[in-house]
C-alpha cells in the first residue's frame, strides 16, 4: 500500500493506491485562501497530515500498512526539501522531516511534471515506450535539484507578470491557475474552489442551451 500526494498551486490532493496502482480512497482539500497566509508551508503540513488521516480511516488501514509516502509538488525540490516553489512562496522547507514526525515512513519528494511522467510510464501512455522525457525507461535526473521549470520559461516578451519575477512565463497563459483566475475574471467572482468553478461552468453552459 502507498500513499499519493499531490500539491498543486491552490490545492492539495491524497490517494490511497493499491499494489496495482489502483486508487481505493481519495481525499482533496482547496488552499485558496491558505495562500495569503505567511506561514503556509506550516499549513500545508497541517493539511497534508489531515487528508492522510482521513483516508486511511476510510479503509480501516493503519499508517504501519504503508510502505511510502509520495509527495509531488510544483517547484524544485531535493530529496527532503522545497527548495523553491514560486506559487506557494516556500523556500527551503523540509516537508519530509516535517512529516517524518507525524508518520515515520519513507517518503519520496518529486517535482509534479516528473511524478506525471512516471505515472505515464508505468500506468498510462507511456507504458511500452522507453523514450520520451526517459532515457532507457528511467527518468533523466539532474546532479543537483530535480524540476524543470517549464512553466517558467517565458513565451510572451513583456508580458504578465510571474510570481518568479519575469514577465510572459508559460504558466501565466497556460496552466490551472491562470485558467481559474480567467473565469474568476469573467464572471467576476472570488476565491472559487475547483469544484465551485466546474459547478459555474456547468450552469453557464445549461443556461446557453436552454
Amino acid at each position: 500500500m502507498k500513499i499519493g500526494v499531490d500539491i498543486g498551486g491552490s490545492h492539495v490532493g491524497i490517494g490511497l493506491i493499491n499494489e496495482n496502482g489502483k486508487i481505493i480512497a481519495q481525499e482533496d482539500q482547496d488552499l485558496n485562501n491558505e495562500l495569503k497566509s505567511e506561514n503556509y508551508a506550516e499549513k500545508l503540513v497541517e493539511t497534508i497530515i489531515d487528508l492522510i488521516t482521513k483516508v486511511l480511516d476510510k479503509k480501516n488501514i493503519n499508517i504501519q500498512d504503508v510502505r511510502l509516502i509520495g509527495i509531488a509538488i510544483p517547484g524544485t525540490v531535493s530529496d527532503t526539501h522545497i527548495i523553491k516553489a514560486e506559487n506557494l512562496h516556500i523556500k527551503n522547507f523540509n516537508i519530509v522531516s516535517e512529516i517524518n514526525k507525524f508518520f515515520n515512513i519513507p517518503i519520496v519528494l518529486r517535482n509534479d511534471a516528473k511524478c506525471a511522467a512516471i505515472a505515464e510510464k508505468e500506468y498510462g501512455s507511456l507504458k511500452k515506450y522507453d523514450d520520451a522525457v526517459f532515457l532507457g525507461g528511467k527518468l533523466l535526473k539532474p546532479k543537483k535539484y530535480e524540476g524543470f521549470e517549464i512553466g517558467h520559461m517565458v513565451i510572451e516578451k513583456d508580458g504578465i507578470k510571474c510570481n518568479c519575477g519575469r514577465n510572459g512565463c508559460f504558466e501565466k497563459y497556460a496552466s490551472m491557475k491562470a485558467f481559474k483566475e480567467a473565469v474568476q475574471r469573467k464572471f467576476e467572482v472570488e476565491n472559487l474552489t475547483g469544484r465551485e468553478i466546474r459547478d459555474l461552468l456547468n450552469d453557464a453552459e445549461n443556461r446557453e442551451k436552454a
